[in-house]
């Protein structure tokens, strides 16, 4: 058990303060994405991308120890963006319409929720 902690204790620490070379591949990724999913499904979905990848990759980037804070404190929000992420997953490998690309996000949404209400009852914060 104290390995299992030491270890979860390490990754915290990581995971709050990342090496610069991390935090900083994390935006063209982002932007590759973005590229991507516009070439592929057109500009309403690269939008979309560039919202959800950009916002996350630059908050990670620039403040990695305020966005896992923000993580931890808001644990029903942090977990209900499995929404717009399960949409833009569907959107990309699939060629399904925007209502079962919907869809799929609201049931992300839905999961994302009740895992983050979990974490919320049980205080499982991560760290």
């Amino acid at each position: 058990m104290a390995v299992h902690h030491r270890a979860l204790e390490r990754f915290n620490r990581t995971a709050a303060n990342p090496p610069l070379v991390v935090r900083w591949a994390a935006v063209p990724i982002a932007a590759f994405l973005t590229f991507a999913m516009a070439e592929r499904r057109g500009w309403p979905y690269g939008l979309a991308a560039a919202v959800v990848y950009g916002g996350l990759s630059v908050s990670m980037a620039l403040r990695p120890h305020r966005t896992v804070h923000w993580s931890r404190t808001h644990p029903v929000a942090d977990a209900a963006l499995l929404g717009p992420i399960a949409f833009l997953t569907a959107a990309y490998f699939t060629d399904w319409s925007v209502w079962w690309c919907l869809l799929v996000g609201a049931v992300g949404l839905v999961v994302g929720v009740g895992r983050g209400l979990q974490r919320k009852a049980h205080g499982l914060r991560g760290g």
